[in-house]
Formats: structure tokens, C-alpha cells, sequence
């Protein structure tokens, strides 16, 4: 979840410096795709719960805006 979690927040940081690379759009996404469809609420407490739910629709909104950074 460590690595789950660095990805979130680095997304959010190039998100937010309109600097998003590509690969790392890419990765994020897997990794939230790999998050949803597994059974992980458990490892978080509820507050952070709620609030990494928040950064996943976020940089899923960011992503839908900008397909580009999903071709190769």
C-alpha cells in the first residue's frame, strides 16, 4: 500500500504543477484499477479511506480530461 499510496501523491503533485508524465499517469491508473478491484478498505482507517477515495476521483476526472496522457 506504501507504493499505492506514493503513486497517489505524486500524481497529485504533477496534477497540480501541470507536469504529468505520461508513464506516470499510466502507472497510477493501474494502480488505482488494482485498488478498486481488490478488498483493501481495511488497511486504511476511515477518514484516510474517504479521503484516498477523493484523490482516486480526482486524478480519474484529471485523466478523463486529458486522454493524451494515455496514448502511446
Amino acid at each position: 500500500m506504501d507504493k499505492f499510496v506514493a503513486m497517489i501523491a505524486g500524481m497529485l503533485f504533477m496534477m497540480e504543477h501541470n507536469d504529468v508524465e505520461p508513464a506516470q499517469a499510466q502507472g497510477t491508473l493501474i494502480d488505482i484499477q488494482d485498488f478498486e478491484s481488490g478488498d483493501y478498505d481495511d488497511l486504511f482507517t476511515p477518514e484516510d479511506l474517504i479521503l484516498i477515495k477523493k484523490d482516486i476521483k480526482l486524478i480519474k476526472d484529471y485523466i478523463a480530461e486529458h486522454p493524451e496522457l494515455l496514448e502511446e
